[in-house]
């Protein structure tokens, strides 16, 4: 799946610079993986990255398209193992917040895996607060 940046060229470098440096370094089963970053924020540059066929967790639980008679528990605590997973995974080996976590963020498959998208607004914790580098954990 590609991700293409279109429109206002200062609109598409604020979005694209975030995302492709929390990219960079994104490598986790419950995190989208991206495969190639192609450009610098201009119109027409974006990723290409792992097509996901699912469901967004709104049209999956909320809406009842995957659930039509609700979730049971032991689906409900892998689904949320699966997300604080990612989360940790984020915060702790990548130093990174996501901040746009919601059920439209996280895409969920027939064999009910989790995948964390959408990675426009993250921020990079430095020693002193958010930062725009990466710490790079061996």
């Amino acid at each position: 799946m590609a991700k293409i940046f279109s429109g206002d060229a200062d609109i598409c470098k604020a979005t694209f610079e975030p995302e492709a440096k929390a990219f960079e370094h994104l490598d986790h089963p419950n995190c989208v993986k991206c495969h190639k970053i192609f450009g610098t924020g201009k119109s027409g540059d974006g990723f290409v990255m792992d097509l996901i066929d699912g469901k967004d967790l709104n049209k999956a639980i909320f809406l009842k398209e995957m659930f039509p008679e609700g979730l049971t528990k032991p689906q409900l605590l892998n689904i949320l193992c699966q997300m604080a997973e990612a989360i940790r995974y984020c915060h702790c080996e990548r130093f990174m917040v996501h901040r746009d976590l919601h059920q439209g963020n996280w895409m969920i498959t027939n064999d009910h895996h989790i995948t964390l998208i959408d990675f426009g607004i993250a921020a990079i914790l430095g020693k002193n607060g958010i930062s725009n580098e990466f710490w790079v954990t061996e």
